[in-house]
This record gives structure tokens, sequence and C-alpha cells, in this order.
């Protein structure tokens, strides 16, 4: 995915942030699995921007203004991961990476939602 477009802006993605390099791998399809220790509200969920963070944001509260969108990517199904109870792999597909990142978005902890003309009309003032 390139730059985002007027219609692209005009979206609104549900996140996820992960900490670097997990953002990296999964943009370059390497990390096609992503464990947690809950799952999300639908499976599939589809276009799930994930957001790269370098700062730890596991509760909602918490926020990394530095962090950047990398890629949009479907969670296709999400399994108990063998061998250690209450956590969760969410399998990843159809990644589509974003050249050049989009940031700063915000990263918080859990699922988000962002809106990219809010940041956008943010970031020209």
């Amino acid at each position: 995915m390139d730059s985002p477009s007027d219609s692209q802006l005009d979206q609104s993605f549900t996140a996820l942030a992960v900490l670097s390099p997990a953002g990296k791998l999964i943009a370059q399809g390497r990390h096609r699995l992503e464990l947690r220790s809950w799952c999300p509200p639908q499976v599939p969920l589809l276009d799930l921007l994930i957001i790269e963070s370098r700062r730890q944001v596991a509760a909602e509260d918490q926020l990394d203004p530095e962090a950047a969108g990398v890629a949009l990517v479907d969670v296709l199904s999400v399994e108990p991961w063998p061998g250690t109870p209450g956590m969760f792999a969410w399998k990843l597909g159809n990644v589509r990476p974003i050249f050049p990142k989009l940031g700063p978005l915000p990263a918080r902890g859990g699922l988000y939602n962002v809106c990219l003309r809010s940041l956008a009309e943010t970031a020209d003032t």
C-alpha cells in the first residue's frame, strides 16, 4: 500500500499495536502468527492496521505517540497456543505493507480505532 489517498484518509481502521521489530516482520510477511492473551471480538477480522511501537503499550491508557502504521492485515483465525494456557495465536494473512510508514500514529493496548482523516488534519495545523 502506498501513501494513503484522499478516499483512504476518510477511512477509520481497527488498529493493533505491536512492539518493534514485530511490525516490520509482519509487513515483510515473515511474522504470520501474533500471540496474545486475548481474542479479537470476531474472526475473520479484516483490514487490521498494524502499528509498530518502540515502547510496550499493554494497557489501554498507555500511549506511544511516535508509533507508525506499517501494514494492513486480515486475522484469518485464532487458536489456543499449544502448551501455554491462556495464550492465543492469531493467524495473519493478506498482508499489505504500507510504504512509506504512516506516522506518527497512536499506539495503545488492545484493539482501538484510528481515523486517518483526523490525524492528517491534526498534522496540518
